[in-house]
């Protein structure tokens, strides 16, 4: 979160704010969605399901391709991450054997069931916190901070620095997973606010206290300042202090592949007509999980070095499909709110659509060679 600091300045907290708002909103409707299908008599409700409720099997069938595509998105954010950490480590390694190690590893983890994987989950958020914290630490031996504090860095770049700030949060398309699990309403609801509210107070600190340290020099992936002062210049790190955030990075990293590929895996169970429930485990969840992870590997080798365009573009569009978009429409058109719930309703779904068309336009005017 520093790097979105950096980008956009102290305005960033608001953006973190509205992400949560709108997320938190967005969430609470689709929940409410699942809820109606499931007294309905949809026993496991799922995108799927609600899309085709609302428009017909052809948006149910679009809508149950677009949901695990996000979560595609998400684990090759996290194998080029890992692999750009390990290639520090082992400098002597491809990044095809890297890309090949995460997946196959990944492919073994699938075998963990979903009930034993959530402390390994909970593992994978401690480790994020514990490179934060390394890394605040190793800021107190810099000769400097950068103290630059300023309210708006560039104002053209806001609208992608919130679909940055989606990508991280809008985790929609994992919700129907985490009901199902959950079997009520208001525990899913409840456990839904209180992970963002996670979200949001170690995105605020974290933000907040990198940009206040490290300033315009805030890199997209906050470990790349260790061994680096305020003007990118190289300063010795120690390194256990290296070695450790390595530890840690990769731990987060690796632990959340296997969650974000479950709708996907599920996906392929159901195109190959298998009625495995991949949650479970065992070795026809590993023979699920090795078609999803070697498509991973291959996206990320190729996309490693594009992956901040990737994440804003995906983001923007993905996202505020999955997040914002979808989520209003499924609850004007299956639950039909009335009075301020149907206009805020509509009013999150069409900021989505506007996000959703701005952002790649405005990659598309940047990237595009004037003539």
């Amino acid at each position: 979160m520093p790097f979105l600091f950096a980008q956009s300045g102290l305005v960033s907290l608001f953006v973190l704010l509205l992400a949560f708002m709108l997320c938190s909103f967005t969430g609470r409707l689709l929940v409410n969605v699942l809820q109606e299908l499931k007294d309905a008599g949809v026993p496991r409700p799922g995108y799927g399901d609600v899309a085709t409720m609302v428009s017909g099997p052809r948006f149910g069938m679009f809508m149950q391709l677009v949901a695990p595509l996000e979560c595609f998105v998400y684990a090759l954010g996290n194998c080029s991450v890992m692999c750009k950490t390990l290639a520090v480590a082992f400098p002597s390694l491809g990044a095809e054997s890297l890309v090949s190690a995460s997946c196959a590893l990944a492919v073994i983890q699938c075998a963990i069931p979903d009930k034993a994987y959530a402390y390994l989950a909970l593992f994978s958020t401690l480790s994020l916190i514990g490179v934060l914290l390394v890394v605040f630490a190793y800021s107190t031996s810099l000769p400097e901070w950068s103290e630059k504090i300023e309210l708006v860095v560039h104002d053209g770049l806001l609208p992608n620095s919130f679909s940055l700030a989606l990508f991280c949060i809008g985790a929609h398309c994992c919700f129907p997973m985490l009901f199902n699990a959950m079997g009520s309403k208001e525990a899913c609801i409840q456990a839904l606010q209180l992970g963002m509210l996670w979200w949001l107070a170690i995105a605020a600190v974290s933000g907040l206290a990198g940009y206040y340290i490290f300033g315009p020099a805030a890199q997209a992936i906050i470990i790349d300042n260790v061994g680096l002062d305020v003007q990118l210049r190289p300063y010795p790190a120690q390194v256990a202090v290296k070695a450790l955030l390595q530890l840690l990075m990769l731990l987060h990293c690796q632990l959340k592949m296997v969650p974000v590929s479950r709708p996907i895996a599920e996906l392929w169970n159901q195109v190959l007509g298998w009625t495995v429930d991949v949650g479970q485990g065992g070795v026809m969840s590993m023979l699920s999980g090795l078609p999803v992870f070697l498509l991973i590997g291959a996206a990320a080798y190729g996309l490693m070095d594009l992956m901040s365009v990737v994440d804003s573009l995906c983001g923007s569009i993905l996202m505020s499909l999955n997040a914002i978009i979808f989520p209003s429409l499924a609850f004007v058109v299956i639950c039909r709110p009335l009075g301020a719930m149907l206009w805020l309703s509509l009013s999150a779904g069409f900021l989505g659509i506007a996000l959703a068309v701005f952002v790649p336009w405005q990659y598309l005017a940047h990237y595009t060679p004037s003539v």
